[in-house]
């Protein structure tokens, strides 16, 4: 649920939680749990502008674009200061001591937002700030720090159920200052937010999330959450070149960096139902909360091999376009991808490769889009859970469009995948050892493959007492179709 602050607090004493506890209400009605956060700076109505009374208590004020029409109170401002540190208190007593006990169950966490349209800057758009109000990068980290701590002590101390507060823009790597207060201090309960992580897969810089936070989230003390949001991408152009796919190989990728919380619009919902694809939700609930191989109900590894421009030691510049190292090279791009066009990588739309997620995303025209194999900042290896493959660069090669061009009709699983290499005949995997921690314990494998041509491969297995067990061996009979055998 996302409220404004100009809704909720009409006047310096006067707050108004109807629409939340309205809502509350309802969650308890249909048996669910949402999120909560009321938003400094909205993208519309009454909360495009902070509180407009605090302007005529002093707090100075400024309308960053008129056309847009933002208005803003200066957040560095004492009186500012106060009147949101209020807000913030207020709002968890309301949650933590006014409201029913089986309301306060349907609270899941409260999202911190201290800066605009969620996007967790000052400004919309600073370029438009007058210079008496623009806000350095210390200054904001301090503003940030200091609007954590409110909402920690507000959340987190005091009367009533500890509720836990979800952070956005403070990834390990890009926001250390933020990643450590966060870790040094938060203990009632912390998540993140994957920052743009399900708008598509296989996008330019799709690799950052796992980077950041796979290590985090998966079999690790940090007990994290996380949560990203899908906005309308189902609706757009990319997504539309195959819906299945996209909605299968978006899961795939939120699981293996570790997300717990995949947040769908209705209409999103709406159209998952009425295609029949719920599969791809059934296998992210499925796996999302198996984060600790010890009560995990097993584990996964699924092929794939990104084409990651951003890597000059697997891809030296003078080998692969030339140019300059940067994401503008669309040259560099198809180079990667000519080496690799045997297996089936190419650039439907190299320019596509180019942008940032949000304008990946947003392209206006089926034209101006495509499946891209090469990317700059792609995931370049499996998407696993408990089950990682060993040496798969030595032991394999990447498959791309495994069954040629992929049209709105191609299986998902058409889109990557692995085969032997002409160098190994073998494939090796390590099941996390706290996932079958008991000598003999029985277990279910299944192995989905490409009944492609006429030969055989067998899956062995550590047995006791013998390293190379056969589990199953199949032939294979050239159908052309996946098939899933399992033991």
């Amino acid at each position: 649920m996302d409220v404004s602050w100009a809704e909720v607090h009409t006047a310096r004493s006067n707050y108004n939680w109807t629409a939340i506890d309205s809502l509350l209400q309802f969650a308890d009605d249909q048996n669910q749990v949402f999120t909560v956060k009321i938003g400094t700076v909205g993208s519309s109505g009454v909360g495009k502008s902070h509180p407009p009374w605090m302007f005529s208590a002093g707090v100075p004020s400024f309308i960053e674009n008129p056309d847009i029409g933002f208005t803003y109170g200066y957040y560095l401002d004492p009186e500012f200061k106060i009147y949101y540190e209020e807000m913030v208190r207020a709002f968890a007593k309301h949650l933590r001591q006014d409201v029913a006990s089986n309301l306060q169950d349907r609270i899941a966490f409260i999202r911190v937002d201290t800066g605009a349209t969620g996007d967790e800057e000052p400004y919309e758009n600073g370029d438009n700030v007058p210079l008496q109000y623009k806000i350095s990068a210390a200054e904001w980290l301090d503003y940030r720090e200091w609007a954590f701590e409110v909402h920690r002590q507000a959340f987190q101390e005091g009367p009533g159920p500890v509720i836990p507060l979800l952070f956005v823009h403070v990834e390990p790597g890009q926001y250390d200052d933020e990643w450590d207060w966060i870790n040094n201090n938060v203990t009632g309960g912390m998540g993140v937010k994957y920052d743009g992580s399900t708008r598509g897969h296989h996008l330019s810089f799709s690799g950052d999330t796992p980077k950041a936070y796979k290590a985090i989230a998966e079999d690790s003390d940090a007990k994290l959450f996380s949560r990203s949001e899908m906005d309308q991408s189902y609706s757009l152009p990319f997504w539309q070149l195959n819906v299945r796919l996209n909605y299968y190989w978006c899961a795939l990728e939120q699981l293996n960096a570790g997300m717990s919380i995949w947040d769908v619009t209705e209409n999103a919902l709406e159209d998952m139902s009425a295609g029949g694809y719920e599969e791809s939700f059934t296998l992210f609930n499925l796996w999302a909360a198996e984060l600790v191989p010890a009560t995990a109900r097993g584990g996964f590894c699924v092929f794939h091999k990104g084409l990651d421009s951003s890597d000059a030691s697997m891809f030296p510049l003078a080998d692969y376009g030339g140019g300059d190292f940067n994401k503008t090279n669309t040259n560099r791009y198809e180079a990667i991808c000519a080496s690799n066009a045997v297996n089936g990588a190419q650039m439907d739309s190299p320019y596509f490769a180019t942008l940032l997620q949000v304008a990946q995303r947003k392209r206006a025209t089926a034209s101006e889009v495509g499946f891209n194999d090469s990317g700059w900042g792609i995931h370049a290896g499996n998407y696993d859970r408990f089950i990682t493959q060993i040496n798969p660069e030595t032991t394999s090669i990447g498959r791309w469009r495994v069954r040629g061009t992929l049209t709105p009709s191609s299986h998902p699983y058409d889109r990557f995948a692995r085969g032997f290499g002409s160098a190994s005949s073998m494939m090796y995997f390590d099941v996390n050892d706290r996932l079958t921690p008991n000598p003999g314990q029985r277990i279910e494998l299944s192995v989905v493959y490409l009944d492609e041509g006429t030969g055989d491969f067998a899956l062995k297995y550590d047995a006791v007492g013998d390293s190379q067990k056969t589990a199953f061996t199949v032939t294979k009979t050239n159908s052309n179709t996946w098939k899933t055998n399992s033991v």
